[in-house]
């Protein structure tokens, strides 16, 4: 939804312009990975049978300002999706990471092969899609591919060339539409 919102706002200023803008087409391939979901449903075992989880989770009630709250958070995070995705947290009902991944490269191959020259095509999306194209750009494991994710900044943006068979990073998380460094912000 966050997505699709921020698709009608930049469609709505390039219109103000007067400059063209095509009608949203919704890719279900670009959806994020469950994150949330696997937090959800890993958290309380590891909580219970893992002592650095547990350690970390304790961090994280006890903080005591929001930077430290996301500071502890984020390690969490990255131990639990980092395991998820090695494979170590099969969850049942959550599409496991290799599917996700081969998701995400089945859109950026659909978008490939009917773009023509020239063609500008956006994506709105997340970190994890946009991790996943660094991937399939730049040849990078899971677990860069996740670091890489990671960074992506709320509304920056990541730019991409191809042609048929070439897939390369042009430019990665970019923020110059931004003035105030309060707007920085990651998820």
């Amino acid at each position: 939804m966050r997505q699709r919102e921020t698709a009608r706002i930049a469609g709505e200023a390039y219109k103000a312009a007067g400059a063209p803008w095509p009608e949203q087409t919704v890719l279900q391939e670009f959806d994020e990975f469950q994150a949330e979901a696997v937090m959800e449903r890993s958290l309380p075992e590891l909580v219970e049978t893992d002592s650095g989880v547990k350690k970390m989770h304790e961090a994280f009630k006890n903080a005591s300002t929001r930077p430290e709250q996301f500071k502890t958070f984020q390690e969490i995070f990255e131990v639990i999706i980092g395991r998820w995705a090695d494979g170590k947290l099969p969850l049942e009902g959550i599409e496991p990471w290799e599917d996700f991944c081969l998701r995400v490269q089945n859109g950026l191959a659909q978008l490939c092969a009917n773009g023509s020259s020239g063609q500008n095509i956006a994506i709105f999306s997340s970190g994890g899609p946009v991790g996943v194209a660094m991937q399939r750009a730049l040849d990078l494991s899971t677990e860069a591919t996740l670091k890489a994710a990671w960074m992506v900044r709320n509304c920056s943006f990541s730019e991409f060339l191809f042609s048929p068979g070439r897939f390369t990073l042009s430019s990665y998380n970019a923020t110059p539409h931004f003035t105030d460094p309060e707007f920085l912000t990651h998820r």
